[in-house]
């Protein structure tokens, strides 16, 4: 099976990019599943005097690979401003897109604008199927575009005509099923089973550690965080609170500390999830989270975990197997002080998310999925 994936948020050359998507193109390469990747790169000239990103997109030009193994084309276009920026995108100036393209069984389109525009254009021209994944990224677009406008239009058009639509958590399905009135499959992120520990971490103190981890943002409300432990530290609970990432928030945030809250600044993958097997309880009541990884990698590692209602992994996971999600500052005080306070109940949760982590978040299994929708479409 030949699967081309039209996706810009993949770490590539100099650019950040997001590694979920990656891992996921690599887990699929593993399954001998043939891939090429569109990348789709708004046309700069190379001009003198260019600040740092344009020159850096001035340079995404032809065909790069992915570890050697996954072929990509970056996919010019040109890019309109504000809300019609990605109207044009089906027009590519690339002469050898679609060679490039041939031989492609299936279009896996990463979000609807620009990606999924592509698709249904590519898609049309070759007569095949495509898949779209919705993220939060597009919803934010969507609600702030007339519904009776043509770039709505547009969203709408990408996606009535792809074959299976894919939302990464449930408030994203809800909202599509709401405004589109078009059925959605959830399948949420995944980690590979190699990282997931064998046993649930035995946690041998008197204390109890909170952790959150995030880029120190507005959005991530970890000011909430600081704040209902400062109130709950008064009670002279044995507990402490890890916040590991940074961002401009730092100073800010870092004035409000006390003798048990440790401030770790940007950690690696492996660090963070060793901080993480030490502690008993993950917050981060982030607003307009897509899925965050973190809160998995919490999950893995016995953590109990606080996020925000309506947001992230909302719906895969409940009170039930170990995970609360507020719509406050006072529901979070409340939700934690009832989990600080009740032992039994906090090693009980533990024990719950660690095996419901273990069933549901698999890459591998998750791969699976993505594989079967793929096949029911070819």
């Amino acid at each position: 099976m030949n699967i081309l994936h039209i996706t810009r948020n993949i770490p590539i050359k100099s650019l950040d990019g997001n590694p979920i998507i990656l891992n996921i193109l690599k887990e699929l390469e593993k399954r001998n599943i043939h891939q090429k990747v569109l990348f789709p790169a708004e046309y700069i000239p190379k001009l003198p005097f260019l600040p740092q990103r344009y020159k850096i997109f001035s340079n995404l030009r032809r065909t790069a690979y992915i570890d050697s193994n996954i072929q990509l084309l970056f996919y010019n276009f040109i890019r309109l401003p504000k809300f019609y920026e990605f109207s044009l995108s089906s027009l590519y100036i690339n002469k050898n897109t679609y060679n490039f393209i041939k031989n492609i069984d299936i279009i896996h389109a990463h979000y609807i604008l620009p990606d999924g525009l592509i698709a249904y254009k590519l898609a049309r021209k070759k007569n095949i199927n495509y898949v779209v994944s919705i993220r939060q990224g597009d919803i934010d677009r969507i609600k702030k575009i007339k519904h009776s406008g043509f770039y709505f239009q547009l969203y709408k058009k990408v996606l009535e005509n792809a074959s299976f639509l894919i939302a990464i958590n449930q408030s994203i399905k809800e909202y599509i099923k709401n405004i589109f009135n078009i059925d959605v499959v959830c399948i949420p992120h995944g980690i590979s089973k190699d990282k997931f520990p064998s046993t649930l971490p035995i946690k041998n103190r008197n204390e109890i550690i909170i952790t959150t981890c995030a880029q120190l943002i507005k959005r991530k409300n970890i000011d909430w965080v600081i704040e209902v432990f400062n109130r709950l530290n008064i009670h002279e609970k044995k507990m402490r609170l890890n916040i590991v990432g940074d961002g401009p928030l730092y100073e800010n945030l870092s004035s409000i500390k006390n003798e048990k809250i440790h401030f770790h600044g940007w950690k690696k993958n492996d660090e963070v999830l060793e901080i993480l097997s030490n502690s008993d309880i993950f917050i981060l009541p982030s607003d307009n989270e897509t899925f965050g990884m973190v809160y998995i990698e919490a999950a893995i590692n016995g953590c109990v975990i606080i996020g925000k209602k309506g947001t992230g992994i909302d719906g895969y996971l409940d009170s039930n197997n170990g995970a609360f999600f507020i719509s406050s500052q006072e529901e979070l005080y409340s939700v934690l002080k009832d989990l600080i306070e009740n032992h039994t109940l906090l090693a009980d949760l533990k024990a719950k998310i660690y095996k419901k982590a273990q069933e549901s978040f698999s890459l591998e299994e998750i791969i699976t999925k993505y594989i079967n929708i793929y096949e029911e479409i070819k």
